[in-house]
Order: C-alpha cells, then structure tokens, then sequence
C-alpha cells in the first residue's frame, strides 16, 4: 500500500492526486489538506500528517509533495518506510506575489530552505518537468551563499542523484463536446488561475494591441479565481465585454471541455510554470498554443513553430498563425495521458521496493 499525503488538495495538485489514486485504485491510500494557506501547510501540514499516520497501519511506501516539510514528518513519524517527494513547484524559483509583505520582512527564505531539506530527507525525488529539475538544481548554490557559515556540501550532486522527471498524467475526455464550427476569428483562450504569476497584465496587453491593429478576435477567459484576483481581470472585463464568449469559472468539466472546444488560439504569458497544465488541456482540445521561449514552454512545443520572444511575435503568431492541424497539436497533449506515462510511475516505485 503507498500512501499519498496531498498537503495543498486543489487545482493541479488535487488533479494529480485524484489521477493517481484511480490508476493505483486499492493499491494506494489518499490523505489531504485543503488547498489554502500553502506557508501553514508547508509548517504544519507534517505535524497532523505524522500524528494521523502513527494511527494507521504502516505502508510499503509513502509519497508526498513539495507543500510539506518532509524532514520534520520523518523525525515524527514512527516507522522507517521508503518516502518519495514529487515537486509541483518549488519555493526557491516561484516568484513572490509584490502583495506578499513576507518578501520585504526578509521571511521568504524558509520556503525554499524547506523544500532543499525535504529533498535530503526524502530517497527518491521526481519533478514534474526537465526546466523544473534544472531550475531547482541551478537555483541552490546562490540561495546557499545567502547562508551564514556551515553550509550543506555537495547538496545539489546529492539531490540530482536520486532524481528523475515523471509528467503529470491526463484524464481526458474521450471525444470532446460537439461545438459549432469553428469561428472565422480567432478566439483567444484563458484557462489558468487567476494569479499574478500567470502573467494577466501581460495578456491585458495584448488585447490592447490586439484591438489597436483592428483585429476582430473573441475571448474565452476561464480559471479559478480566489477572494481577490489581479486586477487586469477587471479590465478586461471592462474594455472587451462585448467581445467575451465567456468570463469566469466553469461551472463544471463538461461546460470546461465544450469552452474550450470552442477557443482556436492560447496566448501563453505565463511569469512562471513548471509544467503547464492547462496549456495540454488546451492543445488536447486542439487549440493552437501559442508559448513563450523560456521556463518549461519549450518541452510544450514539441518541436513545433509556437514559440514566441516578444510581445510583436505573440502578436504576429495570431494575425499570421502557424499551419499546424488540430490533430497535430492534440498528438502533443496524447502523450501525457494517464495510460502513456503510468508505467514510468510504476517503475519509479518498483525501485523502491514496491
């Protein structure tokens, strides 16, 4: 039995979670938190994880993710079983909200000192995507050289050898919701949180640009929004109502998958993804996905004319779009279904005696 302690339960953690647990069915155990408050959970999150599993039987194996502080659940956790840590993200690369007063109190550090000991804590470590194996690994010598005096040595060499790089694996609907032809005008696709790290002023700006060149375009602005969210969202809400299919969350997979069904191009402006979640579902939808050249993007591109470097590219790639099918762009997304890359999660465990 493995268990799987999902300390941040929402959004693509939840949806990673939630995927796993049904490919290992009886074989695998979910414990959760709610995805809120992620500093508590990566403080606290260990504490109740070790006191809940104390009472349970003892696993075969326990896996867990970068929102916990893996070396302090392992000196409260009775029992020696083989532990693994999955990186979603990381603390050390993800950019801090301006609004965060933690960045300017000097209190940001620990996060990232957190996620280091949780990866020497742990015996095996898998990242979601190459970039972020390297962004972590190349982020950990200057975060070091902050340190005072007796620093960890060889940390990284210690760290890259018990890692490796598993995908996010995709429950993708079958056939996708029968929509009306696909319009003559492009229609623009937002399917990420709205957070600043995914870059909306950014997007707000290419509308702008978009309809100063007198580009007739339609917009599908999708994703989960929290209590506040940044306020491009407003301005787009004001400045291109008439030219909205739709503004805000989905009401469920179905109307999500049909939306999306509906939208011909992804303008990526993403300030960070270490894997990109909805820009697959986006091309499983055959959507074009237009991305820029840096972060993970590039492993999303396959190889294929997407990429972009400058807001006039982004521009020219939707005036102008590449000829690519939408079966070609889908082909992308196949790739990470849950059938094509759980045998490669099955091996990782194997090696630790599952």
């Amino acid at each position: 039995m493995i268990y799987l302690l999902n300390a941040h339960h929402s959004g693509s953690h939840a949806a990673w979670a939630n995927g796993l647990a049904r490919q290992f069915s009886d074989e695998l155990r979910l414990f959760t938190l709610p995805g809120r408050h992620w500093k508590w959970r990566m403080h606290g999150a260990a504490v109740h994880f070790a006191d809940l599993l104390n009472e349970e039987p003892v696993p075969s194996m326990i896996l867990v993710t970068d929102m916990i502080d893996l070396a302090t659940f392992r000196g409260l956790y009775r029992h020696r079983v083989p532990t693994l840590l999955y990186y979603h993200e990381n603390q050390l690369t993800y950019p801090w909200s301006e609004r965060d007063s933690d960045t300017t109190l000097g209190r940001d550090r620990h996060y990232g000192w957190i996620n280091m000991t949780s990866a020497l804590a742990a015996d095996g470590v898998a990242f979601n995507s190459e970039y972020h194996r390297v962004a972590l690994l190349e982020a950990i010598p200057p975060f070091l050289k902050a340190l005072p005096d007796f620093r960890p040595k060889q940390l990284v060499e210690r760290i890259r050898a018990k890692s490796t790089v598993l995908p996010i694996g995709f429950d993708f609907p079958d056939t996708l919701i029968e929509t009306d032809a696909k319009p003559e005008v492009p229609v623009l696709l937002w399917n990420h949180r709205w957070e600043y790290d995914k870059g909306p002023v950014d997007f707000l700006q290419l509308c702008r640009e978009l309809k100063k060149i007198r580009l007739d375009f339609k917009l599908i602005v999708l994703g989960e929004s929290g209590r506040e969210h940044p306020p491009a969202f407003d301005a787009i809400h004001q400045e291109f109502q008439n030219r909205l299919i739709h503004y805000g969350f989905a009401a469920d997979r179905t109307q999500y998958w049909s939306l999306l069904s509906r939208a011909t191009v992804q303008p990526v402006t993403s300030r960070q993804d270490f894997f990109g979640m909805s820009i697959v579902e986006a091309q499983w939808a055959g959507v074009i996905t237009l991305l820029p050249n840096r972060l993970v993007f590039p492993e999303r591109a396959a190889g294929l004319p997407l990429l972009y470097d400058s807001m006039e590219e982004l521009v020219n790639l939707i005036v102008n779009p590449p000829d690519i099918s939408a079966t070609h762009i889908q082909s992308i997304a196949q790739s990470y279904r849950w059938s094509e890359v759980i045998d490669d999660y099955r091996e990782w465990f194997r090696g630790y005696g599952f």
